[in-house]
């Protein structure tokens, strides 16, 4: 793999930002377009099923405004744990390629405080997300509650590399 055209199933900067990095670790020069499509979920996708709907969605959007390149959708959202105790955040990734192929990954996830899981839901999850509340309450950017959480020591982008790059291998 030398060369790759990418279309994103987003406009978000540090999304855009994941893929250039992983596709400069893995060495491959990149063409990247970037598509505002709507995932057709909740603001805070809450399950596997929305998770991998949310970014089924956003690959194949991405896919129709350009069907000769690799089509990724990136949807980020929490699960419930068996126990019912702890909620975790992580992101899917589907990869559509040309030849109708289709790669799906996770990102490493972060456990999110209950108090904040509690606060957004009782929000509505609709239009509403744990990070938002988790940046209203500890400051910080609300697209990066890993770092605001850790301190600085995980950020949400170098979760999503990790999964991209998982996914480009697999090309």
């Amino acid at each position: 793999m030398n060369g790759i055209k990418i279309t994103l199933g987003t406009t978000s900067t540090l999304k855009r930002s994941a893929v250039e990095e992983a596709c400069k670790t893995l060495g491959l020069d990149l063409i990247l377009s970037a598509v505002k499509v709507p995932s057709g979920q909740n603001e805070q996708p809450a399950g596997f099923t929305e998770i991998y709907a949310g970014a089924l969605n956003r690959a194949q959007l991405a896919k129709e405004k350009a069907d000769d390149t690799i089509a990724i959708g990136i949807e980020n959202g929490i699960i419930r744990l068996a126990h019912n105790s702890l909620t975790l955040e992580f992101a899917m990734i589907v990869v559509l390629t040309p030849e109708d192929r289709e790669i799906v990954v996770s990102s490493p996830g972060i456990v999110f405080p209950e108090q904040y899981v509690r606060e957004a839901k009782s929000r509505g999850f609709e239009k509403n997300t744990v990070g938002r509340v988790i940046a209203e309450k500890l400051g910080g950017d609300h697209q990066d509650p890993h770092s605001i959480l850790s301190k600085g020591k995980i950020t949400r982008k170098e979760t999503l590399v990790s999964a991209l790059l998982l996914a480009l291998k697999q090309i």
